[in-house]
């Protein structure tokens, strides 16, 4: 826990993730991107501001896609400024966020030429982010891990939705400087503290602590959801978007409802799954990832994890009536 930041929508003192701190920690001492990683809601955004701002990051800045003037960083302000302004230049003429930091490429440069220690660009994407500007994210990182000007001196670090990140990514970014790290929430007691003073604070929340936690687990962002104002209604949407999901995949792979429902109900039972052994089950993973329904554990990526812990609950509930059926 820590008070003296007092970041984010919800106001409140910053908790947990201290091992994943940690780990980013590691991830930028060696490698030229990490991308950051895990299910909605399981506080992405804030993790990564609160690292740079926190965690003994000396020249950075921020890129974030859904506020055009930015966050800049700490150092050299005219370097600062001059790529800041080149980044947003780029944005603003509808060129992806990744192909404007390659062109903002010689202020890089100027920056970690002048600074002490290495630059960190940091990208909190927006849902879909990496896969809408895939090309240029992969020379991104080329250009960072292979080009001797960059390599050592200007590092990355990018968020991104777990239902954006597949194999077929992680392959394609094999050969380069690439780390991963999979948030997959805040761990009980900080959840159950961070929302206890959300609400000794004036927050509103029609879930207790406790049920919050059981419910939906280490997932902040749901704090100001209709999970909170109205939990009956928000629930019950919950259940039709998952019966919806495992419809869309039968649909699609040309199986009966109710072998998908068996097999997706036995997916967060399993500490991992063997696409050879397990080809239809790993194939229905796949397809519950990008609904959002789960979260693949990145680095490997064969460990899947509900996005919310009422989506475990509910598909037994969903395998009990087929069962019965």
């Amino acid at each position: 826990m820590d008070c003296g930041w007092r970041g984010g929508v919800l106001g409140t003192c910053y908790y947990g993730y201290r091992e994943e701190m940690d780990a980013l920690k590691t991830l930028l001492r060696s490698r030229a991107v990490t991308i950051v990683t895990g299910p909605r809601g399981s506080g992405k955004s804030e993790f990564l501001r609160y690292f740079l701002a926190n965690q003994a990051v000396g020249n950075y800045v921020l890129v974030d896609p859904t506020e055009v003037g930015g966050r800049g960083g700490i150092g050299r302000a005219a370097s600062i400024m001059s790529i800041r302004k080149r980044l947003m230049d780029a944005v603003e003429a509808a060129v992806g966020i990744f192909r404007a930091v390659r062109l903002a490429g010689e202020a890089l440069l100027d920056v970690a030429r002048h600074a002490k220690g290495e630059v960190v660009i940091a990208v909190d994407s927006v849902p879909g982010g990496i896969m809408g500007d895939i090309e240029d994210f992969v020379a991104l990182a080329s250009m960072l891990t292979n080009n001797p000007r960059f390599a050592g001196k200007v590092k990355a670090v990018v968020v991104a939705d777990s239902s954006n990140v597949t194999l077929e990514l992680a392959e394609v970014l094999s050969h380069l400087s690439v780390g991963w790290l999979t948030l997959g929430g805040l761990d009980d007691s900080s959840m159950a503290a961070l929302l206890s003073e959300y609400l000794m604070g004036g927050g509103t929340c029609k879930l207790g602590v406790n049920e919050f936690v059981e419910r939906i687990g280490g997932l902040p962002a749901y704090v100001t959801s209709g999970a909170c104002y109205d939990s009956v209604k928000w629930f019950m949407e919950r259940k039709q978007y998952l019966e919806s999901a495992l419809i869309n995949i039968a649909a699609k792979i040309g199986i009966d409802v109710s072998d998908v429902v068996n097999v997706a109900a036995n997916i967060f039972r399993e500490a991992g799954i063997d696409p050879i052994k397990e080809p239809l089950t790993y194939t229905v993973a796949e397809e519950l990832v990008k609904a959002g329904v789960a979260y693949r554990i990145m680095p490997g990526g064969y460990r899947f994890e509900p996005s919310l812990r009422y989506y475990k609950e509910l598909m037994k509930d969903i395998a009990q009536i087929y069962l019965r059926d």
